[in-house]
C-alpha cells in the first residue's frame, strides 16, 4: 500500500498534539483523512505504540476541540505486513465552526475574514458571534448581549477597532459596525 498527500490526505510519521489543527481544518471543510505512522513520503513506517496513540487522538477529540468534534471522525487501525498505523478519518462537520479550545484558535464566521485570537481576544467572541444573524451591530446590541453599559460597551468597540476585528460605519446616533470582509 503506498499513500499520498492531497487536500484530502495528510500524512504523520509521528502523533503530536498539533494534529488538532488538521482535525478542525477537516472538520472545517470538506472532511479527509489523517494516517499516523506514515512518513510525508507515503512509506508506513509504524507505530510503538498504536494503542497509546489512539488513545490521545481519541483524548485530543474529546478534550482539545469545541464543539464536540468526536461524532465527525473515525479512528482504524491498520497492518501493513508487521507494522501498525492510523487512519483518522474526519467528516465535514454540519457547522462549521470546530475550534481549538488552547491559547488561540480561529474563528469561522459569515462574510468574515478568518482572524486568529489570542486568548486576552476572545472576550470579544460573543460580539463577533453578532455577526452571524446580521452584517451590522450597534453599541446598544453590545450593551444588551454582554449586559454591559455604554462606556464599557463604547471602550470594548474601540479596542475592537484598533485590532481590525471591526470597521466603524457612519458616526452620532446613526454609527454602527460591521465585520472586515474578506480581501
Amino acid at each position: 500500500m503506498k499513500l499520498y498527500e492531497s487536500e484530502t490526505v495528510e500524512l504523520k510519521a509521528i502523533y503530536t498534539p498539533d494534529l488538532k489543527k488538521e482535525i478542525i481544518a477537516f472538520a472545517n471543510t470538506s472532511g479527509g483523512a489523517i494516517f499516523i505512522g506514515v512518513q510525508d513520503n507515503g512509506e508506513i513506517v509504524g507505530l510503538d505504540n498504536a494503542d497509546l496513540v489512539m488513545q490521545q487522538i481519541s483524548n485530543a477529540l474529546r478534550d482539545g476541540i469545541r464543539p464536540d468534534v468526536s461524532m465527525f471522525t473515525n479512528i482504524d487501525l491498520l497492518k501493513e505486513g508487521k507494522r501498525f498505523f492510523i487512519k483518522l478519518t474526519v467528516s465535514q462537520g454540519t457547522k462549521k465552526k470546530f475550534e481549538n479550545v488552547e491559547g488561540a484558535f480561529r474563528v469561522i464566521l459569515p462574510n468574515i475574514h478568518a482572524k486568529v485570537l489570542s486568548t486576552e481576544d476572545q472576550k470579544y467572541l460573543p460580539i463577533l458571534g453578532l455577526f452571524e444573524n446580521q452584517k451590522e451591530i450597534t453599541r446598544s446590541d453590545i450593551e444588551e448581549v454582554l449586559g454591559i453599559g455604554t462606556t464599557h460597551a463604547v471602550n470594548m468597540l474601540k479596542e475592537m477597532q484598533e485590532k481590525k476585528l471591526i470597521r466603524k460605519i457612519g458616526n452620532g446616533r446613526l454609527t454602527r459596525y460591521g465585520a472586515f470582509l474578506k480581501k
